[in-house]
Parts: structure tokens; sequence; C-alpha cells
């Protein structure tokens, strides 16, 4: 006896199967800039240059929390960043899209970075926190504070 494999069951239908590939050739050619429909037509996404700072901005997957998480504009989560992180004093600078930030009080210390990402297969952005230096209850207590005062 033979067993026959059946795609609908594992895409739910045969459309869903070929929907994940289309998927999958439209998320190769957007990350190349190239993103064509299929009628041969160019779509209104322009390719990354080389002297833009915006193609920078790099891709991750993974868990963002809804606090982390915006469908803003690039500029509009730079100067929301920019804004929480005056009014809580502290010092930062900017390269491209990360903000190196750096917290100094009495027995209180710590470096840490922000990361504007934009997240895979979603219209969406996504900050990524991480800790350079310092003490972990002090990053842990200082970010839970900038995220909930984000207004992203």
């Amino acid at each position: 006896m033979h067993q026959v494999i059946d795609n609908t069951r594992r895409y739910g239908s045969l459309d869903g199967a070929y929907m994940e590939q289309i998927a999958r050739k439209v998320a190769a050619n957007f990350e190349n800039g190239e993103l064509t429909n299929n009628l041969g037509g160019e779509m209104s996404v322009t390719p990354p240059q080389d002297n833009d700072k915006r193609a920078t901005l790099r891709i991750v997957k993974g868990l963002f929390s809804v606090s982390t998480t915006s469908s803003k504009t690039l500029v509009e989560i730079e100067e929301e960043i920019k804004r929480v992180l005056q009014e809580n004093q502290i010092q930062f600078n900017q390269e491209n899209f990360t903000f190196n930030c750096e917290y100094n009080v009495p027995d209180k210390f710590c470096r840490f970075q922000m990361e504007i990402c934009r997240i895979q297969r979603l219209t969406l952005y996504g900050l990524h926190l991480n800790r350079v230096e310092g003490d972990t209850w002090v990053y842990k207590t200082l970010c839970d504070g900038l995220t909930s005062e984000l207004k992203l």
C-alpha cells in the first residue's frame, strides 16, 4: 500500500502552498531592492542606495513585545527615542539607527544600546535593547522605565 502525501493537509489548501512560495520569492527580492509584480512591472519599492544611511537598517526576526514595536516612520521613532532619553538625562550618541547610551548617577552606572530594526516579514519596526556594561538590575529597571515612557 502506498501512502499519498496530501499538500492540502500541510498548507490548508493548494492555494496556501502557492502563496507561501510567492511570499518567499517576494521576501528574497525585496531584500535585494528588486521587487516586481507578476506582470513584470515595478512596484513602489526603491532599491537601497550605498550613500543612504537607511540602507543600513538591520532586518531581524524574533520576538518583540508590544512596547518595543511600532508602525510609525523611522524619523518619528528616532525623535521619540531622543525625547525619552533627554527627559531621563541619559547621555547618548547616535550612529545610523543605533543609540549608544550611558546612564551614570552615584552608585548606578550602565552603558547600553538601543537599535531600531525592521521586523522580518512585517511592516513594523522593533526596538532592540542591549546592555554593554554595568549592573544588570540598573539596566533592567532603566529599560523598563524607558520602554514604558516611549510612545511607539
